[in-house]
């Protein structure tokens, strides 16, 4: 008799692309080590948007069929501002309607609605982002926290309105009074070990 082995798929942006390398702290490592297989599908750069265009060249029934969960990790690029980041922001109506038909074509290939969980973006530190930019020889358009915890809360509304488990990634980081320590560079998280 085989065993299977749980599988859970994270799904978006450069979060889940980079959920396996040392600097943002292996937390998909951390996640497998603790729980099932990982599969991992994320997009550096990515929004809702492109992955409206790409989930149904990459999801079929066959690789969804036995799954114990899918994640939605999206809207860390989607809160990027409108007037400085045109090619990253998408409005929030259109986040919202992103996330919803990913939603509709997971089902709409025979994904069980219970095993979908949305994450919301984490929060935007800009000290520590403009920084890194300065380190690294970037320039990247400014983000402003208070609009991404919008996208959090509409990530949050959109969960409840579809009765759909959802990581509260934004609020878990920000009950911490030096949340920043699980910022990488002011946008990527990481998992900070704790050592009792």
């Amino acid at each position: 008799m085989s065993i299977k082995w749980p599988k859970i798929i994270l799904f978006g942006d450069s979060q889940v692309q980079r959920s396996f390398e040392p600097e943002n702290g292996l937390w998909g490592t951390l996640l497998a080590n603790r729980v099932c297989d990982i599969i991992t599908r994320g997009f550096s750069g990515y929004t809702s948007r492109s992955c409206c265009i790409i989930i149904s060249k990459i999801f079929c029934p066959e690789n969804v069929s036995n799954i114990a969960a899918f994640v939605i990790c999206l809207g860390t690029n989607d809160s990027s501002g409108e007037l400085d980041a045109t090619e990253y922001h998408v409005p929030i109506k259109e986040y919202v309607e992103n996330l919803e038909e990913i939603i509709r074509y997971l089902q709409h290939i025979g994904l069980n609605k219970n095993k979908i969980v949305l994450m919301t973006p984490g929060p935007y530190h800009h000290e520590k982002f403009i920084k890194w930019c300065y380190e690294n020889g970037r320039t990247f358009p400014n983000k402003d926290n208070k609009l991404v915890s919008e996208y959090a809360k509409t990530c949050l509304s959109l969960a409840k309105k579809h009765n759909l488990d959802v990581i509260n990634l934004y609020e878990e980081m920000m009950k911490d009074k030096d949340w920043s320590r699980f910022l990488t560079d002011g946008v990527h998280f990481f998992l900070v070990m704790v050592h009792t």
